[in-house]
Parts: C-alpha cells; structure tokens; sequence
C-alpha cells in the first residue's frame, strides 16, 4: 500500500510540475485553479489522503488532460508490484449513471461499432467490478478478441486504456475460457502479433489451464515466436513462489539449453535468461559461471547473473543519461521514483517490469526528450551494425518513438545495409512513432528542430519497392530470410499508417503459396472499425 501511495504522488506532483500553463506549476497558482486551498494540494501530493480516482479527475481537467491520462502511468506501476494489477479502486461502488453506459457500449462492442480508449475503460471498469454481470462466453470472446485487435493497431494513450480494459476482463473470472480458447487459436495463425498479446494477458491469469499452454509452447514451440511469447509470460508466473517448483522440472533445462545456443535471438535470450533465474534464483551465479565458461553470449551470462541486460555499473551510467536528456529538456529528472522508473525500462530484463516502466513513461511528459535520446542512440548503433545495442534501444522506441524520428528511422529500415535482424524492430518503431498530445506534454519541446528531414511524400511506395526488391532475391536461404523480414516489416508499417494500397502491393509481391504472407493479408482483413486512418496510426 505504501508503494501505491508513493506512486500515485508522484504522478500528481510530476504533472503540476510539468503542466503547459506554468501558472498551476506551483502549489498556489493549481490550488487557486482547483478552488481549494494550498495545504490541500500538499496533502494530496505528500500522501496524506487516500488516493482517489476523483482527485486524479480533477488534475486531468485542471490541466488540461485527457481523461486517463494520469490513472493509466498508475496502472502500469501498479502491474508491475501485483500481476492482476488490484487497487483500492475496485472497491468503489458503481452509480447507476455508470451501468446505463456500460449497457450502452456493450451494445456497441458486440456490434462491431466504433470503440475509443475511454469507451473501453467505461465499460470494462463497470463488468469488472460488478459480481452479477451476465455474459454468454460468447460474448467475452469477442470482447476480448475485439480488444487484442485494436491493441495491435493502437498506440499512446489508446493503447494504453486498451490494454487496461484488457487486462481487466482477464481479471474476471467468468472470461478465462474465452482467454485460453483465443489463445490456444491463435497459436496457428501465421502472423504472431495475436498470440503475443494472448500469452501477455495470459500472464495476469489465475486459470491453471492457461500455465499449461504457456509450458507447452515453451517445450514443444510450434514457432520460435510462439516460444518467445511463452517464455516471456511465464516469466510473470515464476514470481509466484507456488508456481515455481512445478516449472522447475520441465522448463528451465529448455532456458538453459537456449541460452547456452550460440544461434539464440538476443529477445530470447533475456526472456530466457530473466525465466531461469527467476527459477532458480540460488542458482543463478553457478549457471551465469558455467555459462561463461562455455563461451555463451555476454547478454546472456548478464541477464541470469543481475536480472539486468547489462552490468549494474553501466545500467545504472544509462538511467543517468537519460535524465540528463530529460533535465536538458527543462523537466523534472532527479526523482527517485523517475530515476528507478528509467532503470527499469532501459535495462531490466523481465519483459513485463520494462514494458510496464515504458508504457508509464510513454504517457508522461518526460519520455518525450527519452525517445529523441533514444533515437539518437540508434543511430549510431546502427552504423556500427551493433545489432545488440540497435534491438535494445529499438525495444524502448516501440514505445516511445515520436513523429519527429520518422525520417531518421525510414532511412534505416531502407538502408540495404541495416542489419537484417533491426528490420522488423525498426518497422515497430516506425508504425508505432506518434506525436504526443496537448496538454502536459506541451512541457516537453514542441516538434522537431527547424532543419530536422520531413518525412517524404512517397514513403509508403518507397517501403513496397524496398520489400519487392527483397522478395526478389530471395533464391538463397540468406535471401529467403531477408524477404520475409522485409515483408513483414514492410507489412506493420504500411498497416500502422493505414495505407490499404501499399498493403496491397506488398501482398501480391509475397504471394499466395509462402508461407509469411499472412502479414499483409492479417492487415487487409482487419474490420474498418478497427483499422488505422491513412497517415498515421491510431493514438
């Protein structure tokens, strides 16, 4: 509790430190706003209230936020101390207002009609909390399977109240078979953005059947996707200290034996590595010695010895640079909560601990300057071809990646000399870049500098030419795998961007018989009501 308080201060006081209108940054000039005294506000921000939902409300409104847009940051932290993500908002009773709209919006999530982020988290916050709500199974399959669609097309803050909605049904106990019989269905299909979500919110799961999957899929993989996917979730599920023992036995021989595989991705290697210490945390110095002495990558050794993808020293060197982004862009940098909150999402290697850090900081003024950061990193780490640095810092810029980085990032995906192996991290980054919104974010410098590159007119044809050129030479294995890189990375950009045509293209280029041309043809048959805008991803 004192960890949720502690949070939730923080983000009330960062958010009057941050504001756009420099006069609610100080205590008096927000307390005037809110038309109560100074000494409130002091005791909302010092935690001497119990946090409230409506007190978050009349920050957002003061401030000139978005509804959300300081209680979605809270329930990223709050996943990372507790899987199911519980607070004391669940308590709340629920007004009658608040059941006729949720009755509404059901109607229209079943129907197929347009949903936003707000819309999501209305609804979900009322069937979550309501013990006599009635739904067929039905009914919670294609709520969920509606939501894991517009989580892979959205970003931001609509990503965000999605995967909040989400992670809410999952907490329902009458959705877990709709959840496992989704999951278990998208373990074949062919583009692996589903499964990936399903096995996420797997994690947040108390059904036994659901481990069951996660295990299988570790043992017996039907694609290295699918097995990544799994490891990752079950990652979440090794925190349990009762879950640990009947993991032991069959999963952690496989997390050694991948991390030991000189041929292992650095992504599986973390995944690997975070879920075989978290096995065996006694172990773990033994097997990052004997890992070492059988010449194993370094990543590898370093995530099963400190939990970290690098050593503590440069780790914490890299938290540090990043506020000195952050202070350099005029805000607030020095926190320890802000300095822990970088350190989990540059360098952890528990997936779930950095994605959560990087969706809090992706709704708070200061990923902003961390991007650029970030971007600029890139950049560098490309042109050396250190592929290692390149995916790491790509796994921050899928978050945290802005309008502003477009260019710079078009150019490396179509750079023939871009590691094959960046391709599809850059392509998320790329589809996943958008701008902040107005409000506190407007802290933050506004915009590219004056000489920074537009984004050329023709880019989506530029990126169908790129994967044309690449399925042509796919004759060689080495080529083979090139293409299918470059379609499915050309195929998430063009989707992202909702640019139908260049999707197109790209789906008769890969043609009907290989077996990667799911990609194009998973976005073509996305329902309008879910489908990106041309031009920008939804945000």
């Amino acid at each position: 509790m004192r960890r949720e308080i502690d949070e939730y201060v923080w983000v009330l006081t960062n958010a009057r430190k941050t504001a756009a209108d420099r006069r609610l940054r100080t205590v008096t000039g927000l307390g005037r706003a809110l038309e109560v005294h100074p000494a409130q506000v002091t005791r909302w921000e010092h935690g001497e209230v119990r946090p409230s939902d409506t007190t978050l409300r009349r920050y957002e409104e003061t401030l000139g936020l978005s509804p959300h847009r300081l209680g979605l940051p809270l329930a990223f932290l709050r996943r990372t101390r507790d899987r199911l993500g519980r607070s004391t908002r669940a308590l709340t009773p629920i007004e009658p207002d608040d059941r006729v709209r949720a009755t509404d919006l059901l109607e229209r999530a079943l129907g197929g009609e347009p949903m936003s982020g707000v819309d999501w988290l209305d609804l979900t916050d009322v069937l979550s909390r309501h013990d006599g709500v009635l739904l067929r199974e039905r009914d919670w399959t294609h709520l969920l399977s509606r939501l894991v669609l517009e989580l892979a097309v959205n970003r931001s803050v609509e990503y965000a109240a999605r995967w909040e909605s989400a992670t809410r049904i999952v907490g329902t106990p009458a959705s877990a078979g709709a959840l496992l019989t989704l999951a278990e269905a998208a373990v074949g299909e062919a583009e692996p953005m589903p499964f990936a979500e399903y096995a996420g919110l797997l994690q947040y799961s108390a059904d036994p059947a659901a481990l069951a999957l996660l295990t299988a899929q570790t043992l017996r993989p039907r694609t290295e996707d699918t097995q990544w996917a799994a490891i990752f979730a079950l990652g979440a599920w090794a925190q349990d200290p009762r879950m640990v023992v009947g993991l032991r036995g069959g999963v952690l021989p496989v997390c050694v034996a991948l991390l030991a595989d000189p041929d292992t991705t650095p992504r599986m290697l973390r995944a690997a590595g975070w879920l075989a210490r978290s096995l065996d945390p006694e172990g773990a110095p033994h097997l990052a010695r004997a890992l070492a002495a059988r010449g194993a990558d370094e990543l590898a050794v370093t995530v099963v010895h400190s939990g970290a993808v690098r050593p503590d020293g440069l780790r914490v060197a890299r938290a540090r640079e990043a506020a000195t982004a952050i202070e350099s862009a005029g805000l607030p940098g020095s926190s320890p909560m802000l300095l822990d909150l970088l350190d989990e999402a540059l360098s952890s290697a528990d997936q779930e601990t950095r994605g959560n850090a990087l969706g809090a900081l992706m709704l708070l003024p200061q990923g902003v300057p961390v991007g650029r950061w970030l971007a600029a990193r890139l950049q560098a780490a490309v042109r050396d071809a250190d592929v290692a640095e390149g995916l790491d810092l790509l796994a921050g810029l899928a978050w945290l990646a802005q309008d502003a980085d477009l260019p710079v990032l078009l150019e490396l995906l179509l750079d023939p000399a871009t590691p094959v192996p960046l391709l599809w991290p850059l392509a998320k980054a790329f589809g996943n870049a958008a701008s902040q919104p107005t409000g506190v974010d407007a802290a933050a410098p506004a915009g590219p500098p004056a000489d920074a590159p537009e984004l050329p007119a023709d880019w989506a044809a530029r990126v169908v030419t790129w994967a044309s050129d690449a399925v042509a030479r796919r004759g060689s294995a080495e080529g083979s795998t090139c293409a299918e890189r470059s379609v499915s990375a050309a195929s998430y950009a063009l989707g992202m961007r909702g640019e139908l045509a260049g999707l197109r293209r790209v789906a008769e280029v890969a043609g009907a018989p290989t077996s990667w041309s799911g990609s194009p043809q998973w976005w073509l048959r996305l329902p309008v009501a879910v489908r990106p805008s041309s031009g920008r991803p939804a945000a």
